[in-house]
């Protein structure tokens, strides 16, 4: 009974330092933070960082590379929720002031729409390479003259990965947008509207 409740306590410990939102700092654009001072620190992975001018270092390297970061109010760039809240944590052990955030899914401020910024991670990159070589797949069969029945068949298998690819790109930056707004206390109908009406305009 004993190895259930710390088991338990283990699985809870472990979903809150993963899921529970941080609470307490600003949701502010990497040009905003460097006019306030602060240090920008970028723990996306590298692949994910482009033309980036503040200090890189990966989640899974911070234990071993924080010490390069210099102790001032940093603002922290991640790739999602998730991310953002461990290396919250992580860094505030360690002792950093951290003042404000940006997640890479969810640009803010000074956008147009909710979905006029992104970042596409590696995950639906592999999806579109994937429909790549189908449709690659299609134009080799159409050139040696293969049944039409099958080319449809392979076009429509496209089609439904294209559909499924749009439908994961809308979902996380909904997601992330909408964590961001129930954080900062502001209504997230019109987050929801805009995903609904932009996957209606795809089909």
């Amino acid at each position: 009974m004993l190895y259930i409740a710390v088991l338990l306590l283990a699985i809870l410990f472990i979903a809150y330092r993963r899921y529970y939102p941080v609470k307490g700092i600003q949701c502010i654009r990497e040009s905003e933070a460097k006019e306030l001072g602060r240090t920008v620190v970028d723990i996306r992975h590298y692949h994910e960082v482009r033309d980036s001018i503040s200090i890189v270092i990966p989640y899974a390297y911070l234990k071993r590379f924080y010490s390069e970061i210099p102790q001032a109010s940093v603002h922290l760039i991640a790739g999602d929720r998730v991310e953002l809240d461990l290396g919250v944590r992580f860094l505030r052990k360690k002792g950093f002031d951290v003042r404000s955030y940006e997640l890479a899914a969810c640009k803010s401020k000074g956008k147009k729409g909710v979905f006029s910024i992104m970042e596409y991670n590696q995950q639906v990159k592999n999806r579109m390479r994937r429909i790549e070589g189908q449709l690659k797949g299609v134009l080799s069969m159409m050139e040696q003259g293969k049944d039409c029945r099958d080319v449809v068949t392979q076009l429509s298998a496209a089609r439904s990965a294209i559909d499924r690819t749009m439908g994961v790109i809308v979902s996380s930056n909904l997601e992330q947008c909408v964590r961001e707004s129930l954080e900062q206390g502001e209504p997230t109908e019109g987050l929801v509207k805009e995903a609904v009406q932009l996957l209606v305009k795809s089909r």
